[in-house]
């Protein structure tokens, strides 16, 4: 990981502050000057993609560029996804270790490089004490995070393995401009915790089907309308 960081007497430049304000544009008006002071002591760092980040020093990163997959390690080695991080939102997750001041049981992995103002238990805790418009942006940001993590449990729990691939299917065509996926079999099984062998096997299925075509680290949609039956028949269609 790079970092670059700013000493505690130094004024975040004009730049970072205004970008700051652009993603999170509730705390632009806010004139306290021990709450300036103190967003100005913020570090600020960079990351290459695909860095771990650090969990032994519980922080919440305000995101200002970049996304964070956050994720659970199961004992046999899986990963499940339990949410993405982009700027302008809180991580539930981060938020409960930093306001207990531990570690985080989940894991977390730059997927894009990162730009993020860094709150430490200590700071946050001040913030908290002396801006309101903070507050009202964390708890915000904490109940639209809760209701994530809450969706992706429901559909761990009440959604058959080929739903939930399929539900992420559907989301990562929606997201890309053609009808091709840069994904790897692996990728997907740790989107939605299941291992790289049965995402084969249920990939070859749709295959088979006419539905899509495998390369290497590529997924082509090639029937859109039987895909998006096989879509509509799932629990993502609510």
């Amino acid at each position: 990981m790079k970092n670059t960081t700013k000493k505690s007497h130094e004024l975040l430049d004009k730049a970072t502050l205004k970008k700051f304000f652009n993603v999170y544009p509730e705390l632009k008006d806010d004139t306290n000057k021990e709450w300036l002071k103190l967003l100005r002591q913020l570090r600020t760092y960079t990351a290459e993609a695909q860095t771990k980040l650090n969990n032994n020093d519980p922080k919440l990163l305000l995101l200002l560029e970049g996304r964070v997959r956050v994720y659970q390690l199961a004992p046999d080695g899986r990963e499940c996804t339990l949410c993405r991080n982009a700027p302008g939102d809180i991580s539930i997750i981060s938020l409960s270790a930093v306001i207990k001041n531990q570690p985080s049981y989940a894991h977390a992995v730059v997927e894009k490089k990162l730009l993020a103002l860094e709150f430490p238990a200590k700071e946050f805790m001040l913030a908290m004490d002396i801006n309101q418009a903070f507050r009202l942006l964390i708890l915000n940001g904490m109940a639209d995070s809760f209701n994530n993590i809450i969706d992706t449990f429901q559909q761990t729990v009440f959604s058959r393995l080929e739903e939930r691939m399929l539900c992420l299917l559907s989301r990562l065509f929606y997201n890309t401009s053609g009808d091709t996926l840069q994904i790897t079999h692996q990728e997907i099984a740790h989107e939605i915790g299941t291992t790289r062998e049965v995402i084969s096997r249920l990939l070859k299925q749709m295959e088979q089907e006419g539905k899509i075509q495998l390369s290497r680290g590529k997924i082509t949609c090639i029937d859109k309308s039987q895909l998006s039956v096989s879509i509509s028949q799932s629990l993502c269609a609510t």
